[in-house]
């Protein structure tokens, strides 16, 4: 999902929360990018406060390194796509959508690729295609033209001109089953903020959200009980793993269930 800023995204999360958990609130005040929490809202009569954070399944272990591996990679790979598309329109007007899979696994890594020459590679492989509208192609290593070996393949479709473009990276099928220990450095590190969330409002709820449709986010769950999960200093606790994976709740001081 693109939002256009960090807390329209953290208000969709809050909006899912209030469906998936059935509760019934309003916003009261969203919350400055540097005041805490993010959200106060009005539950059954009284101001709360609710603070939105994301799990993501490497999540560097140092409190000052907020992004993991995998979310680093990710955010480079759309800007690399970003970037071919602006390039891509700047020279040709036929307007194609463009799915971008980057080859990822041991050793893959766009760290030290030129992005730049990356991103042209991509728009110079896609000059050279011709697509009527709603016929489509798929580019990979063996086809002509074919793509830079960074990229597994580009699935293109042409558009009617009336249509808007939209060109995305697409992720690979996987993800992690959840383990209450994914979410205990996470916990921790927002366990040590409570006390400054009460100065704000004395009940807090910490939403915790596992984004599937990226790859950090690709959470998955077999357990339907989960009995260790870490201490939370929150008045309620929710782990909402979209899109409709599984849902958590857990109260102060007490174990997690499923709904």
């Amino acid at each position: 999902m693109v939002y256009d800023s960090k807390k329209e995204c953290e208000k969709f999360w809050l909006s899912r929360l209030k469906d998936k958990a059935n509760l019934n609130f309003e916003i009261e005040d969203l919350r400055e990018i540097k005041e805490t929490p993010d959200f106060l809202i009005r539950h059954q009569g009284r101001i709360v406060g609710v603070e939105v954070t994301e799990l993501q399944i490497d999540r560097d272990r140092s409190p000052s390194k907020k992004d993991s591996a995998l979310m680093r990679e990710y955010s480079s790979q759309r800007r690399i796509v970003s970037r071919a598309q602006k390039l891509y329109f700047e020279k040709k007007v036929q307007p194609i959508n463009a799915l971008v899979c980057f080859r990822t696994g041991p050793g893959q890594s766009l760290k030290s690729v030129d992005h730049r020459g990356l991103a042209q590679s991509i728009a110079k492989s896609l000059y050279q295609i011709v697509l009527d509208p709603f016929d489509w192609c798929k580019l990979d290593p063996d086809s002509d033209p074919s793509v830079p070996p960074q990229v597994a393949f580009i699935s293109a479709c042409g558009l009617p001109s009336e249509i808007t473009p939209r060109w995305q990276v697409i992720a690979p099928g996987w993800s992690k089953e959840f383990q209450p220990s994914d979410v205990e450095s996470l916990l921790n590190q927002k366990n040590a903020l409570i006390s400054k969330y009460r100065e704000t409002v004395t009940e807090t709820w910490l939403l915790i959200v596992a984004d599937g449709t990226i790859p950090p986010g690709m959470f998955r769950n077999q357990n339907q009980n989960h009995n260790d999960l870490p201490a939370s200093k929150f008045d309620r606790t929710f782990l909402l793993c979209e899109p409709d994976r599984f849902f958590i709740e857990w109260l102060r001081g007490n174990s997690g269930h499923n709904t």
